[in-house]
């Protein structure tokens, strides 16, 4: 599986850059760039997929959980929607300020519309994520087992400091800056305040998800599975 998300990771890396070269220099028709475009992002959806996989590990019950599949890619989706809404307002901001726009005002309004539909998949996205936290604690908790009873002291107890961190900052990020931008979004100053603060946040709270729901840290799991087999 390793070796899968290796390939995968490499295969995604080297097209995302002949992908950037295609778009930079305007080589080859639109049509051509949009294909390679979705067939990277149908790899990018695979790659996802298979990280989640090798965290399957039937001895670790805190890892083996379709919960895991689900905020891999909820997180995935989460930074990589608020990500794009960024580098619209940054390719914005630059060709305005290099007046390299047609119609200012045209394009700032197909640059809102864009914003607001990002944060609405934002906000769906976060609810679901909401949603999975307390079913995957319910799932360990009716497994019964001594290494499931285990995961969740270690997560509640030990990591309950980092569950709370991304929790807050996931909130505040996808829920709060989100609302705020869809808000500001017909005022181009906040617009761009908003969206590199919201990506901020939301990209904090994706660094803390390592080592917090549903991923163990490594020693940890190590302590779950031996409790589990004491």
């Amino acid at each position: 599986m390793v070796g899968r998300e290796i390939t995968l990771a490499l295969v995604f890396a080297v097209g995302g850059a002949v992908f950037a070269l295609l778009q930079w220099r305007k080589i080859g028709s639109a049509s051509v760039r949009n294909v390679l475009g979705l067939l990277l992002a149908a790899v990018g959806l695979v790659l996802v997929w298979s990280m989640a996989q090798v965290y399957l590990l039937p001895t670790v019950p805190a890892w083996n959980s379709p919960a895991t599949i689900v905020t891999f890619f909820i997180t995935t989706l989460l930074l990589g929607s608020l990500a794009v809404g960024s580098a619209f307002v940054i390719t914005y901001q630059y060709l305005r300020g290099r007046g390299k726009l047609p119609d200012t005002d045209i394009q700032f309004d197909i640059l809102s519309t864009t914003l607001r539909w990002i944060v609405l998949i934002s906000l769906v996205l976060l609810g679901v994520q909401f949603v999975v936290i307390p079913l995957y604690f319910a799932s360990l908790a009716q497994q019964g087992s001594a290494a499931a009873l285990s995961s969740i002291s270690l997560i509640l107890n030990e990591g309950g400091a980092l569950l709370a961190l991304r929790l807050v900052l996931l909130f505040v990020g996808a829920g709060i800056f989100s609302i705020f931008m869809y808000r500001s979004a017909s005022n181009q100053a906040k617009t761009r305040v908003t969206a590199y603060l919201a990506y901020s946040v939301r990209l904090c709270a994706g660094f803390r998800n390592r080592r917090a729901l549903p991923v163990l840290s490594e020693h940890g799991a190590h302590r779950a599975v031996d409790q589990g087999a004491a």
